[in-house]
């Protein structure tokens, strides 16, 4: 059982589409006629063709704001995402309801569907509708080929496919994962975070907005070879720095009145001191008594910034004036002896604790504090990372093109896992990569977010069907990397072992005739728009006349509805050139100069040749007659040499 997505029917999207059908599915003939919905069974030409793992790939072309992004939206946006967009801009009749009407059918196997969209009684066929069934709705229905009838039996989360039907009901079974084209790069310098959640009763829907940082630093470091051999990012970087708590202008107002005796003596607390180190790999020298190397300096004031942060804007806040004395006195126990490395974290992770205990009976559940778990595994890693890595005692850089590091990859995943979540904890830290172009970005973007799909697939075992939804995933890319775009996420889906079948159905909307050079033409969408004869704008969806191994012009002319091979200012130029030597009624040599080198220049050999012809024939007539007489004698002589080195008769 693979769910697999066959067809889209919105009624009316505000001013998008009108009763528009979408049907991406190469097994069935879907048609929605009069209200009943029409399905009926065909023969697959396509079945294998994008390898065992992939059941089609479906590519959804047009112009700028012909709509593609909102069908997507549609399909992959999460519930309060797709109610905002399906909400009504004006209500002409109080009696109508808010939202507009559309419906998506799924496969799920031989007579069983889901249906779901807005309002059932949509579908006039669909029978057997259970009372007080909500507008918004996902169901079960059985398809009577015979008699076209769809016939209700559940409601999809409640549907079970074994015993245990709480964890394995069918709405379990397939997940759709959007990478959208407004997608934020918070993993990149000077992008916000945004995070959805879902709570639709339907299939899963996620969105793949943030690649995890393991998997950009695991695609860049190694995996990039899949789809080239030699990466044009040399230069790239990722920083893992940690961020101050002090303010400069701050410093010594939180010194003066920060009242823990770390280590029995504030002066040794290296955050208060003025020693900003930088470092650079050499040969390590023995330590003297407080003289720390760059690594050991980070990993002390990592430790020491997180208990002045807490205490400074929680313990003082949450902890009342008993219990803040409390807690003083049970650090100023803690043995604190020998100083070392060693002993410091040892004495710090102590220190964290006692406040962690003392506060979070006072904090609310939903509000929680820092993982001691994460703290001390970040510790544990940062003590096997090489000390190259650090470049000073706040800042890690690591260089992606000198390959893959493991422990480097444990700790990303480390902090894919605790930095940045849903609470908005990060540990003071902060993690950027850096020193890449656009195309290179979305590159890196799209293929991490790729393997970020490939890991919720393996790793939720009740998932059967993967909806993969790029909206514009080839964006700034070189022609060659959209040349290679399909080959290559074929080749990195397929490869995949899942321990079990796994299903993936990719939807991607594109401007490359690259990528759609790689698709037949059956499983291609083009919307066009055309204003009618009122002024309005409509969209027309239809499947493309070209696809799969075609001529470029064709597919571009016919499946983009480009009315010229060509740029509009050099198509503006052959008009010129056309007009001009049309409107000679004189022989100007230094003109027809200027002309006869613009037209050398075209590089396009039909064109050039047609307006070459179009330039010699305007020139003969406009030659003097003794001068195109002339003329005339020379070129029969030259036809006559050449019959006769032809060995023609020349009297032919």
């Amino acid at each position: 059982m693979f769910p697999q997505l066959l067809y889209v029917y919105i009624k009316n999207l505000r001013t998008c589409f009108n009763q528009q059908e979408f049907c991406f599915t190469n097994d069935f003939e879907i048609t929605f006629n009069k209200n009943n919905l029409i399905i009926s069974k065909k023969k697959n030409p396509y079945i294998g063709l994008w390898g065992e793992k992939i059941s089609n790939i479906n590519l959804i072309v047009g112009k700028n704001g012909s709509g593609k992004t909102t069908l997507l939206d549609l399909l992959g946006s999460t519930k309060s995402r797709r109610l905002n967009l399906l909400k009504k801009s004006k209500k002409e009749n109080p009696e109508e309801k808010n939202f507009e009407e559309w419906f998506a059918v799924y496969h799920i196997e031989e007579d069983t569907y889901v249906i779901e969209g807005f309002n059932p009684h949509l579908i006039e066929n669909l029978v057997n509708i259970p009372l007080g069934i909500s507008d918004e709705y996902s169901i079960c229905i059985k398809y009577n080929f015979k008699q076209e009838i769809a016939t209700y039996f559940d409601y999809i989360q409640m549907n079970g496919y074994s015993e245990n039907t709480e964890n394995n009901t069918l709405n379990r079974k397939m997940v759709s994962l959007y990478l959208t084209n407004n997608r934020d790069r918070d993993w990149f310098f000077g992008n916000l975070i945004r995070e959805e959640q879902d709570n639709y009763i339907g299939f899963q829907r996620m969105y793949l907005n943030n690649p995890q940082f393991s998997n950009i630093y695991t695609f860049m470091s190694k995996e990039y070879k899949i789809i080239e051999q030699s990466f044009t990012a040399k230069n790239a970087l990722c920083e893992l720095k940690r961020q101050t708590v002090i303010d400069y202008f701050e410093k010594e107002e939180i010194i003066e009145s920060f009242d823990l005796k770390l280590y029995k003596d504030k002066n040794k607390i290296l955050l208060f001191q003025n020693n900003f180190k930088f470092d650079f790999p050499k040969k390590r020298k023995k330590k003297k008594i407080e003289e720390w190397t760059t690594k050991e300096s980070f990993t002390i004031k990592f430790l020491e910034s997180m208990i002045i942060d807490i205490w400074v804007n929680l313990g003082r806040e949450e902890l009342d004036n008993k219990e803040c004395l409390e807690c003083i006195s049970n650090i100023d126990s803690i043995l604190f002896e020998n100083d070392s490395l060693e002993n410091r974290t040892n004495y710090l992770l102590q220190v964290l604790q006692m406040i962690l205990d003392a506060l979070n009976p006072k904090l609310l559940p939903e509000r929680p504090i820092y993982n001691l778990f994460f703290i001390r595994e970040f510790i544990n890693i940062l003590d096997e990372i090489d000390d190259s890595y650090f470049i000073s005692d706040s800042s890690l850089s690591i260089r992606l093109s000198e390959g893959y590091e493991g422990r480097i990859h444990d700790l990303l995943t480390l902090c894919d896992r605790y930095v940045l979540n849903k609470y908005e904890m990060n540990y003071n830290i902060d993690i950027k990569f850096k020193n890449m172009s656009a195309g290179e970005l979305e590159l890196v973007n799209g293929f991490s977010n790729l393997y970020t799909a490939i890991q919720i697939s393996m790793y939720n075992k009740e998932v059967n069907s993967v909806l993969l939804l790029l909206d514009e995933p080839d964006a700034s890319f070189h022609p060659e990397w959209a040349r290679r775009y399909i080959y290559n996420i074929s080749k990195i889906l397929n490869e995949v072992d899942y321990g079990r079948k796994l299903k993936y159905q990719i939807l991607i909307t594109t401007h490359s005739p690259f990528i759609v050079s790689d698709v037949p033409k059956n499983h291609i969408t083009c919307i066009n728009i055309i204003e009618d004869n009122s002024g309005n704008l409509q969209r027309i969806v239809k499947k493309a006349d070209f696809g799969l191994m075609s001529n470029f012009y064709d597919i571009i002319q016919n499946d983009f509805f480009i009315t010229s091979p060509i740029g509009e200012y050099a198509r503006d130029i052959f008009d010129k050139i056309v007009q001009k030597i049309n409107k000679w009624t004189e022989y100007d040599e230094q003109e027809i100069e200027q002309v006869n080198s613009i037209i050398s220049s075209i590089g396009e050999e039909m064109i050039r040749v047609k307006l070459q012809q179009l330039l010699n024939e305007r020139k003969l007539e406009l030659l003097p007659e003794k001068l195109r007489n002339k003329r005339i004698n020379e070129l029969e002589i030259e036809l006559n040499k050449l019959k006769y080195m032809q060995g023609e008769d020349i009297n032919d």
